[in-house]
């Protein structure tokens, strides 16, 4: 019989159909559970509402419990209702949910309260009344204000209206809501004195060219392409060795970000342990939903050792070990034929999950995404790939340290003939793989370094997990170094499988 005949008898015998709804729905469970987690890590839940009941909660305070100082009472009377009123014009725009701490409306907003203050006193100073500043010393108002005390009564005419004329442009620009509307302000703002909340030499022209396309929201791709770009933040590392590794990192994120700014393109990065994206200018795409492919190998691993880890052990506890044994086939293709389909067995579940987390993607965040190309840096430069072609090499890539367990649980099912000691024992290494790396960097274990154990959740090592690089640091291992030690695990453990079972006597 040939060897893929035995392969589709394995299949035969250990799938059955509630097998197979049970696999489906783990791994239904988990593309939906890793999705949505990822969503919750950078979801913007709007602070315009938390900051407005702060602000509703002091007026309130103020008003049951009035302050002895009579200043302090009378200038929170007044500011408190104008912010309030802001907040609450804030809640009508259209894509008030997605505002974060730092969004244009908001900071608008805060400038436009600060010039209320600066208003309070003008209309004090100009009514001849003393003003004490000892209770506005936490207030970030102070050095404007204190500028005011400065100045004579025409002076301060002058600034009343100027003040005036700005609070009117900024209230426009919060009702227009347009984004493009309010770089366009600050650019005019910026070349006509200078001054800017967001404008520099150095990024007017990316800035131009959010005006030139009028992208109306902040959350626009584009415009956070920008923001990420700007804000940059990479981690240093002691060791040269890493710090190698870092400098080529940051090259392929900061030449990926450029490459995306030019061509209109959303990228699909993500943090690690190198490079640090301000979660404010983080977006969700169908790619970054499917790139979570690869951080599913501990799920592929488990429904694996579950369905499969008896492969061998299951043949004596059944009594049919003998039958299998003393037939036509040789034992080395009857041994071979069950590695296979475990090794198969790994890849038609990742392809699955693979499936399901494209379908989800595409109902939550639309199918288009997947079908343009993947920005990769190589040899120097930003080069678009076919993603899912990519996504498939990688997946075979990480997929070895994966094997690597799997030829390890085939060996553990072959010497013990005890199922429950085989699925222990891969269930439990299986678990502690993706901590592993915290506690060899944080305890300096590291003998632990240079098993095959840490590479089983080889996506936390090909994204330069920050555990893995403070690892690197004092153990100079790399990422090759694990694809070598699990290829030599396979092979040490596949050839002690074929020894023993060979070698076996077969009792009655």
């Amino acid at each position: 019989m040939k060897i893929i005949n035995l392969v589709k008898c394995e299949f035969i015998k250990n799938y059955t159909f509630k097998k197979i709804i049970g696999v489906l729905i783990i791994l239904i469970f988990s593309v939906v559970g890793v999705t949505e987690s990822q969503e919750y890590c950078f979801s913007y839940s709007s602070s315009v509402t938390t900051e407005l009941d702060y602000f509703e909660n002091e007026y309130q305070f103020i008003l049951e419990y009035p302050s002895e100082d009579v200043d302090y009472q009378l200038y929170q009377e007044y500011i408190l209702p104008k912010t309030i009123s802001a907040y609450k014009k804030l809640l009508t725009l259209e894509d008030c949910e997605e505002f974060n701490y730092g969004s244009w409306q908001l900071t608008l907003t805060r400038e436009k309260i600060s010039l209320e203050k600066q208003l309070y006193f003008i209309d004090k100073y100009l009514n001849k009344e003393f003003v004490s500043l000892e209770w506005l010393e936490h207030d970030e108002a102070l050095s404007a204000v204190k500028v005011l005390s400065n100045l004579n009564s025409d002076e301060l005419l002058v600034r009343k209206d100027e003040i005036n004329n700005i609070i009117k442009q900024y209230d426009l620009l919060i009702t227009e809501n347009k984004f493009y509307k309010y770089v366009e302000y600050e650019i005019s703002k910026y070349e006509n004195n200078g001054v800017s909340l967001i404008i520099n030499d150095t990024n007017i022209s990316m800035f131009q060219e959010i005006v030139n396309k009028k992208i109306e929201s902040e959350r626009h791709y584009y415009v956070l392409n920008i923001y990420s770009l700007l804000n940059f933040v990479s981690t240093g590392y002691d060791s040269k060795y890493v710090e190698k590794i870092a400098k080529e990192e940051k090259a392929k994120y900061k030449s990926i970000l450029e490459y995306a700014i030019k061509n209109d393109i959303k990228h699909d990065l993500s943090n690690n342990g190198i490079v640090d994206m301000n979660s404010d200018y983080f977006y969700m795409t169908s790619k970054k939903v499917v790139n979570q492919i690869f951080s599913l190998s501990i799920v592929i691993m488990i429904l694996v050792i579950l369905t499969s880890g008896d492969i061998v052990s299951k043949e004596h506890s059944l009594g049919t070990e003998r039958m299998i044994m003393t037939s036509p086939n040789k034992r080395w293709k009857i041994l071979l034929s069950k590695f296979i389909y475990m090794v198969l067995n790994v890849y038609i579940m990742w392809f699955i999950a693979l499936l399901l987390l494209s379908i989800y993607a595409s109902v939550k965040y639309g199918v288009i995404d997947l079908f343009t190309p993947k920005l990769i840096y190589f040899n120097n430069k930003v080069i678009e790939v076919n993603y899912y072609l990519y996504i498939i090499i990688k997946l075979f890539y990480v997929s070895i340290p994966v094997i690597s367990l799997i030829t390890l649980v085939f060996m553990l099912s072959t010497i013990t003939l005890n199922t429950t000691i085989t699925v222990g024992i891969a269930m439990a290494m299986t678990v502690i793989s993706p901590f592993l790396w915290y506690f060899i960097q944080q305890f300096k274990i590291i003998l632990l370094a240079y098993t095959p154990i840490p590479y089983f959740m080889f996506s936390q090592v090909i994204n330069l997990n920050v555990n893995y690089l403070k690892t690197m640091e004092f153990t100079m291992i790399s990422e090759s170094y694990g694809i070598f030690i699990s290829i030599l695990t396979i092979v040490v453990c596949y050839i002690i499988s074929l020894v023993v079972y060979i070698k076996r006597d077969v009792k009655n």
